[in-house]
C-alpha cells in the first residue's frame, strides 16, 4: 500500500473514532434533555464548538437520525425529535417485554449484590406534601434502570441486555421527571419491594405481577408527563418568555 493510501486510511479511521465520540456526547446530552426537544442542530456551529471539521459532526448526526433521536426536515436542517406519548409507550412496552422474556427464559440466578443503591426518601403514606428533589428522582431512576438491566442479564443474552439498555436510555429523562411525584414514587417503591422479593425467592409469578403493576401504572401517566415536559421546554425557550411591564 502506498504512503498516500496509508495516510487516507489513517484519516478515515480517525474520523470514524471522532464521529463515534461526538455521537456519544450528543446522544447523552439529548437523552438528558441538555439539548431539548425541537432544538436545531447546526452542523457548522457544532463543528466549531467541538473544534472539528463538519464531516464527523454530520456522521454523528446521521447516526442519531437513524436512532430516531434526531429528525431531518428538508430545507431546514436537523432537529432533536420531540418527545411523544406514542414513542414513550412503545419504548416502555419494549422494556417490559424484554424483562418478562428474560425472567421467563432465565439462564442464571438473580444476584442482588452490587446493585445500584436504592436512595432514601420519605416513605410515609400519610404525607403528600413532601417534595422530591431532582437528585433523589434521578438516583431512583438510575436504581430502577440498574435493576432492569440486571433482570435483562438473566437471559444470558447480550442482545436482550443491549435492547433493554437502549430503551432505558430513551426513557431516562421521562422516568426521572415522573419520579418527582412523591405519591407515584412511593407506589413504584412498593412494586420494587415486590419485584426484588420475587426475583430473590425466586417467585416468578410475583415478579411478573410487579412488572405488570409497574407497566399498568406507568402508561396512563405518559400523556400528562409529555405535556409537562413540553411546557418545561417552552418555559426555557426565550421565544416564549413574557416580557416585564417595563419592556
Amino acid at each position: 500500500m502506498s504512503p498516500k493510501a496509508d495516510q487516507q486510511e489513517d484519516e478515515g479511521a480517525g474520523n470514524a473514532g471522532l464521529s463515534f465520540a461526538l455521537y456519544q456526547q450528543l446522544r447523552d446530552r439529548i437523552i438528558r434533555h441538555e439539548i431539548p426537544s425541537g432544538q436545531h442542530l447546526d452542523i457548522r456551529r457544532l463543528a466549531e464548538d467541538f473544534s472539528v471539521s463538519a464531516v464527523p459532526v454530520r456522521d454523528a448526526i446521521n447516526r442519531l437520525t437513524g436512532e430516531a433521536l434526531v429528525q431531518h426536515v428538508p430545507s431546514k436542517g436537523y432537529f432533536v425529535r420531540p418527545i411523544s406519548t406514542v414513542g414513550l409507550i412503545e419504548a416502555y412496552d419494549m422494556i417490559f417485554i424484554m424483562l418478562r422474556h428474560s425472567i421467563m427464559y432465565a439462564g442464571t440466578t438473580f444476584e442482588e449484590a452490587g446493585l445500584q443503591r436504592r436512595p432514601d426518601f420519605d416513605r410515609s403514606t400519610s404525607s403528600s406534601e413532601v417534595r422530591v428533589t431532582e437528585e433523589t428522582a434521578k438516583e431512583y431512576a438510575i436504581f430502577v434502570e440498574s435493576l432492569f438491566e440486571r433482570i435483562a442479564a438473566l437471559s444470558v443474552n447480550a442482545t436482550a441486555v443491549a435492547v433493554t439498555r437502549y430503551f432505558l436510555d430513551r426513557t431516562h429523562y421521562a422516568r426521572a421527571r415522573d419520579l418527582l411525584d412523591i405519591s407515584y414514587l412511593r407506589t413504584v417503591d412498593e412494586y420494587m419491594d415486590t419485584l426484588l422479593t420475587g426475583l430473590t425467592t425466586p417467585d416468578w409469578e410475583k415478579a411478573f405481577a410487579a412488572l405488570d403493576g409497574l407497566r399498568n401504572g406507568k402508561l396512563p401517566r405518559l400523556p400528562g408527563l409529555v405535556n409537562d415536559i413540553e411546557l418545561q421546554i417552552l418555559a426555557r425557550d426565550p421565544r416564549f418568555q413574557t416580557g416585564s411591564d417595563d419592556d
